[in-house]
C-alpha cells in the first residue's frame, strides 16, 4: 500500500476501521493551521485520502468506533486558549460531529460494557 502525500505534508497512523479498509490519520500540511494537526480517512480499497476535518486547535487523537461508523477525537488542546481538549463525536456517514464532552484520549468500551453500564 502506498499513501502519496504532498511535498512536506506528514501523517501518522490514528486507528483503522474494523475491516482494516479505512485508516484514520492525523495529517499536517501547509493548508492546515500552522503547527496544529488535522484528521484525513485514507480507503485502502479506493486508494483515497480524504481530509475530514482540520480545527484551528488540531485534533491530538482519535479512535474509530467498533461498527466503524463514527470517529471519536481530542481537539483543542494546541489552541492556547484552551486547558482541555474538547471530545467531539463526528458520524462518517453526513461528517457531522458535536461535542460530547472533555477530555484528551477517547476510546470506545465493548458493547457488552455499555449494555451491562444500562443495567440490561
Amino acid at each position: 500500500m502506498k499513501v502519496a502525500f504532498a511535498p512536506g505534508a506528514s501523517a501518522w497512523l490514528y486507528d483503522a476501521s474494523p475491516d482494516g479498509r479505512f485508516l484514520l490519520l492525523q495529517t499536517q500540511s501547509s493548508e492546515d493551521y500552522a503547527g496544529v494537526f488535522g484528521m484525513s480517512l485514507y480507503d485502502a480499497e479506493t486508494d483515497q485520502l480524504r481530509k475530514l476535518l482540520s480545527p484551528r486547535g488540531g485534533v491530538e487523537s482519535a479512535s474509530v468506533s467498533p461498527d466503524g461508523s463514527h470517529v471519536a477525537f481530542a481537539e483543542g488542546g494546541f489552541d492556547p486558549g484552551h486547558k482541555q481538549s474538547k471530545v467531539v463525536l463526528l458520524d462518517r456517514s453526513d461528517g457531522t460531529n458535536r461535542v460530547i464532552g472533555k477530555g484528551w484520549n477517547p476510546a470506545w468500551l465493548p458493547a457488552s460494557a455499555v449494555a451491562r453500564a444500562d443495567g440490561r
